[in-house]
């Protein structure tokens, strides 16, 4: 037993290490395969060993003021400088600013619209068409999707399924993702299934959350590129579900000349 317990206090003292040189939020996994990896073949440190020893560490009183568990499934170091927590928090976002400062043209969220509404129809299939949109084309405070599709039956369907709408937010700026899923939540009013579409260099923290709140209403989350508009890399985090709309809400919005031009003709 007394030898068991020298093999958890090396996990522990290495959890610590790791959390220390890394000064930043680390993911439960990342730090678990970091630390296994760290010992290399030792035969006296069992993989099991080290995700129990994780799992508990913060409960540990020797690690509990050494060891913050910022949120579920991430950890920190807690004796890092007000500065230093700072850039780890929002280390994503500051490498985010640097890059697109190099850039002889500013990115906009709307060099992003169209190949999420392309992404929508020959990637997720939701859509038989999108088109972007963005800007306050519907004119109300309720806000207007970045993009907007439906999907309508084919002639090779054998079930002729009624007309399904989807819309998406897309938000390029991290700082602005509760805002963001406001926006997204509300598209729910016309929209069978809604896209909340964020930067992937998000802090982790606040992506944690927003993945979270998309799973309780339903709303899908993907992830994408903010760096380069031709190549994206969209990923989806969690799949939107789909909703019955208000049906005075669907007619009110895709009723509107522009829309149906471009969506139905």
């Amino acid at each position: 037993m007394a030898n068991r317990g020298g093999k958890i206090q090396r996990i522990k003292e290495r959890i610590y290490e790791i959390l220390e040189d890394e000064a930043k939020t680390m993911r439960y996994a990342d730090l678990g395969h970091k630390v296994i990896s760290s010992f290399g073949n030792d035969p006296g440190i069992k993989r099991s060993t080290v995700w129990t020893t994780l799992a508990g560490i913060v409960n540990d009183p020797a690690y509990s003021k050494k060891i913050i568990k910022v949120d579920r499934g991430l950890f920190r170091a807690a004796d890092t400088d007000e500065t230093t927590e700072e850039m780890a928090r929002t280390e994503g976002q500051q490498i985010d600013n640097t890059v697109q400062s190099q850039q002889p043209q500013k990115v906009s969220e709307d060099d992003f619209y169209e190949s999420f509404a392309r992404w929508l129809v020959e990637e997720t299939e939701d859509c038989t068409k999108a088109i972007p949109l963005g800007g306050n084309i519907f004119k109300e405070k309720w806000g207007t999707p970045d993009v907007l599709g439906i999907k309508k039956p084919t002639v090779g369907d054998i079930v002729q399924f009624q007309i399904e709408v989807t819309s998406a937010e897309i938000k390029l700026d991290p700082n602005n993702l509760i805002t963001a899923f406001g926006q997204a939540c509300a598209y729910r009013l016309f929209s069978n299934k809604t896209y909340l579409v964020i930067p992937k260099n998000s802090p982790e923290e606040d992506e944690f959350r927003i993945e979270s709140l998309c799973q309780i209403y339903g709303l899908g989350l993907v992830l994408f590129d903010s760096n380069n508009p031709n190549d994206p890399g969209f990923e989806i985090r969690t799949r939107p579900q789909r909703f019955d709309p208000d049906m005075y809400y669907v007619n009110h919005y895709l009723g509107q000349k522009l829309v149906k031009d471009k969506l139905f003709k």
